[in-house]
């Protein structure tokens, strides 16, 4: 857990690094074009437009050709992904090497483009990769294995690390370690256990000390002090300390209904936006996947950057500095055409209010949202058209071929929703010209302290997380005096968005990649209903079954005509009985059984040869040995490249035996051998009655990330087998209503 803490911890430390040394390097092309001619003519403007927009299009592109063409697993956010793995989905390829490098090089090219996209979902999913390859010591992209961790090599030990690689990951992202726990608890793992809660915890650990000691490191080389954590991790830390009120809880369920309401619009559109997707770009090919994002990229950064120039110049705000007594100005805002003002010259200092919004990167736009020295530093008009602009470009960037994140537009569109509410909170009952100042017990009324209740309510409509994101938000702006409001605005975001819409962002995207993935909400209303149900009402009856002694034609033909990922292996039963269940074996290792196999059989035929035997000796009517076991199926590792040989090879020998081994005079003798095997097949195999409740059938394939299930009788002969499709949200209905129409005949 360490080793997987502090790889985090540093990968994170460079993912930040390059993102804001590309992102810092856009913004001084931007103001070298100011420099180059006068600062208020037009040419300068549409200059900088001009620029911008050429080096966001050719970012975005680097960014969505290495998705393209080199990893698409690596698009998006990955958290969908992840979540359906730990949930028992089997989805390929993505916790390899070649979606890591490819995750974090389109994250870096794609965030300091400057579309509304955040590196905290590449993040997680970069953790998730590092848990698993940690854990297991192996690369199958390499096709190479360490001889450290074997005895972690199995299913069960990989889930629980890659957990602990999301939990590293979203402290990373957040600098919250305990955030990060509750967020793997809430929204990731499907099981989870007691002993490996703190585990989790101690890699968070790990993970927060090597990015805090790795950025004490770079100010070492500039100041000294190495080991001074100067930086302490907290991202949006707020600049002033103000008591909350009970009033307060008024303005926090109206920021919450207001952020549930947009939080389900953001789903809707993002929704919208991938079934267009699907219909009318994936069908035109890679060209056009790595098209969209340049075009959607280069319209938004154009249209941002004409903006500020609707926007007149506005004096810097000045803010009371209590332990010098002094007033100093507002750092961090953009002047972009106007003055810089001089102290000499007694010049006042002006900025443009759009300007500061757009040209920064999402995290200083959160900052200067959250600010709470200057309530009129940004105005109505500035942020509602900055709102609706962000808005709409963030939902339409959801799901791109590009490797980017939610969270950081999620604080930004719910930054911008609380502070227009604390503007008209402040504006009706304390008025512009008479707002109270601490220690005044009306000093809550803040467009600052409002903005982070609703940084907190969107995106817990968004993602429907609650506790976890409690937590987040008091790690990442260590604010405990506004608990409250921030919980009743969390949760009353959270419960309107429900009522509006089913579904989570995340869960949206697994229902559009077709993932079958099994929520522990989303059959919550109706599972004590599903306890009356049995599984027979779900379950396939007609199952495909494999005997313990099974002739190698049989076996052929099985895998040559079906594409079931495992069938249930059953023993023969004299006089005519019905076959008695046994255990389960999947398709994978039945290919390498079979493999196997003829490669025995064409060193038999070999060796015949050799010794000069008689050419018409057939072949043993019974394969017993085969020289590998069930724990080496399970265990071991095949490269990428010779996963691919190998299938070609499967489906030669389906076709024609005679390709299965060189040498050979006719593998069609073989055709009546038959392999056992019991060696091979999974004998602890979960299986159910078919009395067995529905309900608890779901359990059982969250809890133990089952992919299929088989049902028996009370005589242990097999009557069907359920799969995760059979236990998706419809097939459930369908069953339910069925089971009420039967009970009211």
């Amino acid at each position: 857990m360490a080793l997987i803490g502090f790889s985090i911890g540093f990968m994170g430390y460079m993912l930040y690094k390059f993102i804001h040394g590309l992102a810092h390097m856009r913004y001084n092309a931007i103001h070298t074009a100011f420099e180059l001619r006068d600062k208020s003519s037009i040419g300068a403007v549409f200059l900088s437009i001009l620029l911008t927009t050429v080096i966001t299009s050719c970012l975005v592109l680097a960014s969505a050709f290495t998705v393209v063409y080199i990893a698409p697993e690596a698009a998006a956010s990955g958290v969908p992904e992840v979540m359906a793995y730990l949930n028992g989905c089997y989805i390929r390829r993505v916790f390899n090497i070649r979606t890591l490098v490819v995750k974090f090089t389109s994250c870096v090219l794609a965030v300091a483009s400057g579309l509304p996209v955040g590196p905290e979902g590449p993040m997680i999913h970069l953790g998730a990769i590092l848990g698993a390859g940690i854990s297991q010591g192996e690369s199958t992209t390499l096709g190479c294995a360490s001889p450290i961790f074997p005895s972690l090599r199995n299913s069960k030990d990989k889930r629980d690390f890659i957990t602990a690689g999301v939990a590293a990951g979203v402290a990373v992202a957040f600098g919250t370690p305990i955030g990060g726990l509750l967020f793997a608890f809430e929204e990731i793992a499907s099981f989870w256990q007691r002993s490996l809660g703190w585990q989790i915890f101690f890699a968070c650990i790990c993970a927060t000390f090597a990015l805090n000691l790795f950025q004490s490191a770079e100010d070492a080389m500039a100041n000294g002090h190495f080991g001074l954590f100067a930086k302490s991790g907290v991202i949006f830390e707020v600049s002033e300390t103000i008591s909350t009120h009970a009033l307060a809880l008024i303005p926090a369920i109206v920021i919450g209904l207001e952020c549930g309401i947009a939080a389900v619009w953001f789903c809707r559109i993002s929704q919208w936006m991938a079934t267009k997707r699907q219909k009318y770009i994936l069908p035109r090919g890679k060209l056009a996947l790595m098209l969209e994002p340049v075009l959607l990229g280069a319209a938004f950064v154009a249209l941002m950057a004409f903006l500020p120039i609707m926007w007149e110049c506005r004096p810097v705000p000045e803010i009371d500095v209590k332990e010098t007594g002094k007033n100093e100005t507002w750092s961090g805002l953009e002047l972009y055409i106007c003055n810089p003002g001089d102290d000499n010259d007694g010049d006042t200092k002006t900025y443009n209010p759009m300007a500061s919004l757009v040209f920064n990167t999402g995290e200083e736009t959160v900052k200067q949202l959250l600010n709470r020295d200057a309530n009129q530093a940004f105005g109505y008009f500035s942020m509602v058209t900055f709102l609706g602009i962000y808005f709409v470009g963030a939902a339409c960037a959801n799901g791109m071929a590009i490797s980017s994140g939610l969270f950081v537009p999620m604080l930004v569109i719910g930054s911008l929703i609380g502070r227009l509410t604390g503007l008209i909170f402040l504006d009706i009952f304390v008025g512009r010209e008479g707002q109270f100042a601490p220690p005044s017990p009306w000093a809550w009324v803040n467009p600052g302290v409002f903005a982070l209740i609703g940084a907190g309510a969107f995106m817990g409509g968004v993602t429907r997380l609650t506790i976890a994101l409690v937590v987040i938000i008091m790690e990442m702006s260590s604010e405990v005096h506004f608990v409250l409001p921030i919980m009743t605005g969390i949760m009353t975001a959270k419960w309107l968005a429900d009522n509006l819409e089913h579904h989570s962002i995340y869960e949206m995207a697994l229902v559009n990649k077709r993932i079958p993935f099994l929520s522990g909400e989303g059959m919550a209303h109706n599972m004590k209903l599903l306890e009356t149900v049995t599984v027979s009402r779900v379950m396939q009856p007609n199952v495909v079954l494999v005997n313990l002694e099974e002739r190698i034609s049989s076996l052929k033909l099985l895998l040559k005509q079906t594409s079931h990922n495992g069938f249930p292996v059953v023993s023969e039963v004299p006089e005519g009985g019905r076959n008695i269940y046994v255990g389960f074996i999947t398709r994978d290792h039945l290919q390498v059984v079979l493999r196997s196999a003829f490669y025995k059989l064409s060193s038999f035929d070999s060796s015949m040869k050799s010794t000069g035997s008689d050419p018409n000796m057939k072949a043993p009517k019974l394969l017993l040995d085969l020289e590998i076991k069930f724990e080496d199926l399970n265990r071991k590792y095949v490269s990428e490249r010779a996963r691919s040989l190998l299938q070609m090879h499967d489906e030669l020998v389906l076709s024609d035996p005679s390709v299965a081994g060189k040498g050979s005079r006719d593998h069609k003798n073989f055709e009546h051998v038959s392999i056992n095997l019991r060696p091979f097949v999974n004998t602890s195999a979960v299986a159910i009655q078919t009395s067995f409740s529905v309900a608890r059938t779901y359990v059982l394939f969250r809890t133990l990330g089952l992919r299929h299930l088989t049902v028996v009788n009370e005589s242990n002969h097999v009557a069907g087998i359920v799969t995760r499709k059979d236990l998706t949200s419809e097939r459930l209905e369908d069953a339910l209503r069925a089971h009420r129409q039967d009970a009211f005949l």
